[in-house]
């Protein structure tokens, strides 16, 4: 039975990124499938780049880090570098996606041209929603990039993160089946009307079903216990419910004396019960223990000072230190 298990964290990375693949590239195509007759290759290229970019943006939505199904066995901080990484791959897309259309002939659809196989649009409100998701999306990145740097509050920031990404897919979606040869195609107007769907509902399941959710099964603080001037102990029990299953070295998102809806909300690493770490560390020796850990900078500096200051030697602490942007 755990050998089974084992097996299936294995397998889960690998069934995980072809199930990224499918899902990006199934507009590509099925545009293919249905788009008409093939025009110069720059063009094709040009399009292909656009529906890459804006199914990868899509997708952006659901490795937001925030679903269980995905980061379990795989890990957050993977989950949270691969949206990184794919994020600026879909902008890279999209930036040379206008570009790639150089001479092509603009002006509409002409009587002899059905499949708009030798045009493109020049109509303003079509084109319009797909510069300014352009734009929006080179702000977002780069202030995702430069998060640090601007001095906002991270709650602020994920809201307007949040928001901006959630404007770019309505405004893509529009812009691809006005705009676009092959959006325009009432099956693939279909496909990315249920993408952009599932985008926007893994929002509202994130910000506004599992909070809702979460205040039908609330927690009560029974203790806080300073540790070091950065580091703090808080202890919950559930209120009116049987609590959940977890497992020592897990973290959870708290929202402590706020709506649940609030975005106020502070990662906590979760331990064994205290007294048992107290008896547990007296009988095999504090000091004797190889601890590793894996966390943002700051919190490894707190941890590894404290954990010196108990007595262990720094040989004995494997620390890895990153950084979200």
């Amino acid at each position: 039975m755990i050998k089974g298990r084992e097996k299936t964290r294995q397998m889960k990375p690998l069934l995980l990124i072809v199930a990224y693949l499918v899902a990006v590239t199934l507009p590509l195509l099925l545009s293919a499938w249905v788009g008409g007759p093939p025009r110069q290759f720059h063009q094709e290229l040009a399009s292909g780049l656009g529906i890459l970019a804006f199914s990868m943006i899509l997708v952006e939505f659901i490795l937001s880090g925030r679903f269980r199904a995905i980061s379990n066995d795989v890990g957050m901080d993977v989950t949270m570098r691969f949206h990184q990484v794919m994020a600026r791959t879909a902008l890279a897309f999209a930036l040379l996606h206008p570009f790639l259309y150089q001479g092509t002939p603009t002006g509409g659809q002409r009587p002899w041209d059905p499949t708009r196989q030798l045009t493109l649009t020049t109509d303003f409100s079509d084109l319009a929603t797909g510069i300014v998701a352009w734009l929006l999306l080179t702000g977002l990145v780069v202030m995702a990039i430069g998060r640090s740097q601007l001095g906002y509050r991270y709650e602020t920031w994920r809201l307007l993160h949040g928001l901006g990404a959630l404007l770019i897919a309505v405004l893509l979606l529009h812009h691809t089946v006005y705009a676009g040869r092959y959006g325009s195609q009432p099956v693939m107007t279909w496909v990315w009307l249920v993408m952009t769907g599932v985008a926007v509902g893994s929002l509202l399941m994130v910000y506004l079903v599992v909070p809702w959710l979460q205040k039908a099964r609330p927690w009560r603080v029974t203790s806080v216990v300073r540790l070091t001037p950065k580091q703090w102990e808080v202890t919950v029990t559930p209120n009116g419910h049987r609590g959940l299953d977890y497992r020592a070295g897990q973290f959870a998102w708290l929202n402590v004396g706020q709506s649940p809806f609030s975005m106020k909300e502070h990662p906590f690493s979760i331990s064994i019960d205290g007294e048992l770490m107290d008896r547990v560390f007296s009988e095999l020796e504090f000091r004797d223990w190889v601890f590793v850990m894996c966390g943002p900078a700051v919190m490894m500096d707190v941890v590894e000072d404290h954990l010196i200051q108990r007595g262990t030697p720094a040989h004995r602490i494997l620390s890895e230190r990153f950084s979200y942007d």
